[in-house]
This record gives structure tokens, sequence and C-alpha cells, in this order.
């Protein structure tokens, strides 16, 4: 909230008058929505509540970051990948607002409905504090790694690699500074040591909450290091290279030799001067940026999008979103967000009725009949009350499929309708389709980051009798910690899956399309 100086308010020699007029006069206005601003680059499209010249360096900052890392990864540029959504708040007690976590500064989600990030434009005066810059960069690491480095990798690397390459920074010119220390983990360091066991073989999530901080700032310390050193020379890959390979985290970590030794080091290099790396010519990057003011309607769409997908209180979302739509009755968007929450809220009830979601996506179509979303979840809606009937011909299922088809066609950019194209066989308890396998690969192809997207893969790869690919694809999912009961889960239905495979290229046996997971 920002507050201005009321302009009727007239020049009083004290003070205290002038504030407490000044306060009456703003107490007694009616609340403004925040008027929000959108920037569309090649890479992302970015929603920030602030200001538009504010919002135009902020994405030239993330655009230029993200010629960095591919630079410095050797990544040539790539748009065929779906963009990267960004929600940019005030500051991080905005973020933990939203979402419902304290001290939470910003967070990163690969959901199948387009991965997005929340993040802040907090500026820092002080070393010790991480800006919003360095929230954002650590965010869009999680999101270049899963795009860009398709391998398993532990949670200490996860982390410690975002937070290594989050101290990124530009001058006027373009040059880069790479490897500069984290100083905002400093403390950590200083004051919170933890043993080189709990690093290499934990994860943050085990760790009592407030020692989370501890577990970034040794795992940042660490590939530092280990990037850096050059007595360890090579180190970190083939450790790497054994982890995403399948080796336990145990065995993976003997190519370091001792670990007492190695936290011995580790130690001594928390208190040493970090190397860091300067770029020797400016960098090259697209300044294609486009930034638009969005109108009251618009912008308080966005506010209500982002509650439905914090899922915080979906009842007082869908309350107020119902009360826009009576200010905007022909707006699909509007009737799109509204299914969207409608059908989250039916998901949580027992038994499940998508009555109210498919009347509001059938009133998102008749103001757009081609809107790609509403043709998506009204597919959706349809197959999952195709799934419960009893008494279902096949042209009902042919209908769902084409309205999905019409969508690939419409916005082939889109991996959510082959998502839903491929997984539309099993619920029906088909085999997919050779033009299904095709989609779902597509689909990967646009949004390699996707929980949902990358087990349906691998069940597709499995399918054809490729089962070693499809375990690497699960072994992803089952070392990140944020989604490692999933990636078990798929290995197990996996391993079946193979067992029961009548030969090495083999057709899987029937049962096995039914474990996968279901998408509504």
């Amino acid at each position: 909230m920002r507050v201005f100086r009321h302009p009727d308010c007239p020049p009083l020699k004290r003070l205290g008058a002038l504030l407490a007029l000044c306060l009456a006069l703003v107490l007694s206005a009616p609340v403004a929505a925040r008027e929000w601003q959108r920037a569309d680059t090649p890479n992302f499209i970015i929603y920030s509540d602030g200001y538009p010249h504010e919002l135009q360096r902020w994405a030239k900052k993330i655009e230029m970051y993200n010629a960095v890392l591919r630079e410095h990864f050797g990544r040539p540029p790539d748009r065929k990948g779906a963009r990267l959504t960004i929600y940019m708040l005030e500051n991080e007690r905005a973020v933990a607002r939203l979402v419902g976590q304290k001290y939470l500064a910003g967070l990163y989600n690969p959901s199948s409905e387009g991965s997005y990030a929340i993040t802040n434009r907090k500026p820092t005066y002080y070393k010790k504090d991480m800006s919003g810059q360095q929230t954002l960069f650590h965010e869009y690491a999680h999101h270049f790694m899963y795009r860009h480095f398709p391998a398993a990798y532990p949670a200490w690397y996860r982390e410690g690699f975002a937070e290594y390459v989050a101290t990124v920074t530009f001058d006027v010119d373009g040059y880069w500074t790479f490897g500069l220390p984290a100083t905002h983990r400093q403390k950590h360091l200083d004051k919170d040591p933890l043993p080189i066991e709990t690093v290499l073989f934990g994860d943050a999530d085990s760790l009592e909450p407030k020692r989370h901080s501890a577990f970034y700032a040794w795992s940042w310390l660490l590939v530092h290091m280990l990037n850096s050193d050059a007595g360890r020379a090579g180190q970190l890959q083939a450790y790497l290279a054994k982890f995403s390979a399948g080796e336990s985290p145990q065995k993976a970590a003997q190519v370091f030799g001792d670990l007492g030794t190695l936290e011995a080091q580790l130690r001594a290099y928390a208190q040493s001067a970090h190397r860091h790396r300067q770029s020797k010519k400016p960098i090259a990057w697209s300044d294609e940026i486009h930034v638009t003011a969005l109108d009251p309607l618009a912008s308080r769409l966005i506010e209500l999008g982002l509650e439905r997908r914090t899922k915080r209180d979906l009842e007082a979302t869908r309350n107020s979103l119902r009360q826009l739509a009576k200010t905007a009755p022909n707006d699909a968007d509007v009737q799109l967000e509204l299914a969207l929450t409608e059908r989250d809220i039916a998901r949580r009830s027992r038994p499940r009725d998508f009555s109210r979601a498919e009347a509001a996506a059938d009133r998102a179509l008749t103001a757009d009949p081609s809107h790609t979303r509403a043709n998506v979840l009204k597919a959706s809606l349809a197959i999952s009350r195709l799934r419960q009937s009893r008494s279902v011909s096949r042209q009902d299922w042919i209908k769902a499929r084409l309205r999905l088809i019409f969508a690939i066609r419409e916005t082939p950019g889109d991996p959510l309708p082959y998502l839903r194209l491929f997984s539309s066989y099993s619920r029906q308890g088909r085999r997919p389709s050779k033009s299904a396998h095709q989609a779902i690969a597509k689909a990967f192809t646009l949004q390699p980051e996707s929980t949902d997207i990358r087990i349906a893969y691998a069940f597709s790869l499995a399918m054809q009798g490729k089962h070693g690919n499809a375990m690497r694809l699960a072994r992803v999912l089952a070392s990140d910690p944020h989604a490692a009961h999933l990636g078990k889960r798929a290995m197990a239905t996996l391993e079946r899956m193979k067992a029961a495979s009548p030969n090495k290229t083999g057709v899987p046996h029937r049962a096995s399309l039914q474990e996968q997971p279901a998408d509504d």
C-alpha cells in the first residue's frame, strides 16, 4: 500500500493539524484496487503492482540474468519452451502474507497449468539482507535447472546452486560478475554450523524450521568451494554423475574422499575470501520488453488468481470472484478463474460435484468459444464425468478429445491441452494412441519442469518399452525434496510396468494403465 499526500490538504502552519486533516481525508476516501502492470519479454511474463518504469527495470534484469546463465553454462537461446510467469510483490511481508508462511520471501511452482514464481521488489542497503533481486534470481535458478539440466540432483545441490548463481550482478554497460559471496548467509556460517553429513544426506524439510537458513548457507558454501578449489577439480561433476545414475548419496559422496577432511576444509573456506569471475565483454541479451498497464478489472483478476493458486482461503476467493463476475458477466477470463476456483473447491469435497465449475466454464465459452484454457477445463471436467458414469458412448470420449485438439490448434505453445489429451486415455482405461504419445512428448518439450507432465511422459515412455528413459525422468523427482514422494511412487509404478511387460520392447499390461495418477 502506498500513502500519498491528499491534493486537497491546504498548507497549514502546524504540522499536527496538517497530518490530522490529511488522515481524515484519506480514511474517508474509498479504497481503490491496486493497479497492476504486465511486462512481456521473450522468456517471461511478469506482473507487478509497482510502477511501470520499475517493472521495465526488473524485466531487463531477469532477461540479462537468463543470458548470463546461458552463457556461463553453455546453453544456447531456446524459445521453444513455455514462458515463465513471475509475480512481483512489494516486499517479503507481502509474499509471506499472500502465501500464509512466515518469513517466506519467494517461491517457485512448476504447475502444469503454468509454471510461476512469486517474488518481491525489496531493495536492500545492508549486505546481510537478502534483496528482492537475489530472491528473484534464486527462484529463477530452480526453473533454469529443471529446463536445462535434466538430471537428478540432491537437495543440497539444488539449493546451493540457486544460492550460488543468485549473487550475479551487472553494471550499467552490461558487464557481469559471477560467484560473489552470499553475504546474507554469512551469519549462519558464523553461528550455525551443520555437520557435513547433514548437508550431503539431508534436506531442508527434514530440519527444524529455524535451521532451514543454515542448510541453504552451507549448501551454497559447498557448491562455491567445489566450483572454486583447484584441488577438488572434477569432484563435483563426478559426484553428480554418480548420484543422477542412481547411486546412493553415501556412495556418490565417496568421490570427495574423507568427509571429515571435507568438513574441515569447508569450515576454513567459510572464513576465506571467495573467488569470483568477471566478464570480459558485455552480455548479449534481448531487449524486447513491452510493459502495459492493466485496467482495474484485470488487476483485480490477477490478485484473485494469485489467491487461488496459493489456496489459502478458496471459499473467500470464490465469493470475491462471484462478485467480480457480476460486474463483468461476459468476461471469459473472469468466468474461467471462477470455474477453476469452483473446481479446486469441488476436488476437496466428497462426493465431488463439478457442476458449478462446469457452469462457469460454459459461461466463459459463451463469451469466447475459442478460449484455449476454457476449452481445456471444459474437456477435463467432461472426462471426469465420463470416468464416473456407467453408460458412456465412444462418441462422448471423442467429443471431449476433440475439444482438446481444438485447444492445441488454437494455442500450440500451451502444454496443458497436450497433457490432458494424453491422460484422457488412462482415465478411460485405454491404451494411448500414437498421437497421444506424441502429445505428451510435446508437452514435455514445452514444460519439462512440470511434475505432472514429467510423470505422464515417463509412463508414456514405459508403455513404449523405453523403461530406462522413463526411470531417469522419475528419478529427477525422487531427488527433489518438494516432490520426492511423487517421484518415488512413480518409480515403483514404473518398476511394476516393466515387470508386466511381455518383452523388452513390450507393450505394457493393461492393468498398468490404471496405475497412472488422475489429473483431477
